[in-house]
């Protein structure tokens, strides 16, 4: 035998034991103690002083890009919103909102009518995303109360003691036209196991209606004349705290914007208004060594016309919230909305976030890193 074969036949042994074969993403959640992750499937970490800091944020970009995950880059989906990351047995996934593209139709003249779906996608290194191949994972209901094929999956939770994820989803209830849902929009539920198979568990009727808020809130609707008939009500983030999902909804109602937390041990009934001090934080607040943290929408420091990301601290769900100011300019002129997720993965905290791209409504997301 030559020198050239044992050569060769060391360097396939090596390539061998290195392995090079690319691993494959998964998707299914593994559930578990976690002592360097916050907000991940809602998980409290068990480590302490290492909160959320002030300075030292940084955008992360990807080939020149800080648009960490267009929306072409999703499967053809016009939006990517996070709702809620996870891990699973190899990398970190999300689930988010989407809707697809070129399906941005009309609803009674009004324009931002569209299917909107809940779908996955997953990273190992924040930078480099991979879709679920069956996306989208939460998609047209159809139920008597719903009058469109329009899920906005904006609140994700995970409950220990039920051992599910809950997401909530808003609907047009019809217009108008039925006596008995009578408005523009209501609140839905599906529960999973594994984020890829839903059930809806809100079928004959919806969770919450606009007719629920004027009952929960009636000193917020009271100079509103029909907001029955024209309010609206959306879920923009959830948590579960000491047997109790916190959900924080709001809307409007004739233009009047509202925004409350309401909170139940059971997700399908007994929800009961919780009394916040201050400002209604959305999407909802986190909780890390004794503190709750919230960020929140800012005009930019020395630009009136850009959008920035600031942080809020309490020491109690309720309330009352710090303004702390900002953390990072989002270098867009438009606002991250309630689309916007704060967490810590492996120690670093990490600032999930839309902006709109363009006139047409195209989203993308991007992602901020503590330094």
């Amino acid at each position: 035998m030559t020198i050239q074969f044992f050569i060769k036949a060391f360097i396939l042994y090596v390539l061998a034991s290195f392995n090079y074969t690319p691993q494959e993403y998964t998707f299914e959640p593994v559930i578990g103690t976690c002592n360097d992750c916050v907000n991940i499937h809602g998980m409290q970490s068990t480590s302490t002083g290492n909160p959320p800091p002030l300075t030292g944020w940084e955008l992360l970009e990807k080939n020149g890009s800080i648009d960490i995950v267009p929306w072409y880059e999703t499967t053809g989906k016009r939006k990517i919103d996070p709702v809620g990351f996870y891990h699973t047995e190899n990398n970190l996934a999300l689930f988010y909102n989407s809707s697809p593209a070129g399906n941005y139709s009309n609803w009674a003249g009004h324009p931002h009518s569209t299917n909107q779906d809940g779908s996955l996608i997953a990273t190992r290194n924040m930078l480099n995303w991979h879709n679920y191949e069956e996306n989208p994972v939460l998609n047209e209901p159809q139920y008597i109360w719903q009058s469109r094929n329009r899920t906005n999956p904006y609140a994700l939770v995970w409950h220990p003691e039920d051992e599910l994820f809950y997401t909530f989803y808003g609907d047009m209830a019809s217009g108008g036209d039925n006596d008995t849902y009578p408005g523009r929009r209501a609140l839905g539920m599906a529960a999973s196991k594994d984020l890829k198979n839903w059930e809806y568990l809100t079928k004959e009727a919806p969770l919450f209606h606009i007719n629920d808020m004027v009952e929960f809130a009636p000193e917020l609707f009271k100079e509103i004349e029909q907001p029955t008939r024209n309010g609206r009500v959306y879920a923009f983030g959830a948590t579960w705290h000491e047997g109790y999902i916190y959900l924080a909804v709001g809307g409007s109602a004739d233009g009047t914007d509202y925004n409350l937390i309401v909170r139940s041990r059971d997700p399908l009934e007994g929800w009961e208004r919780v009394e916040v001090k201050g400002r209604v934080p959305r999407p909802m607040p986190i909780y890390y060594d004794g503190k709750w943290y919230n960020i929140y929408n800012m005009r930019a420091d020395g630009n009136p016309d850009g959008r920035a990301i600031g942080l809020e601290v309490a020491d109690d769900v309720t309330g009352p919230f710090e303004q702390k100011g900002q953390l990072i300019d989002i270098q867009h002129w438009t606002s991250a909305g309630h689309s916007r997720q704060l967490f810590m993965h492996e120690g670093t905290w990490y600032i999930a976030f839309r902006v709109v791209m363009d006139e047409e409504n195209n989203r993308t997301m991007r992602i901020a890193r503590a330094r």
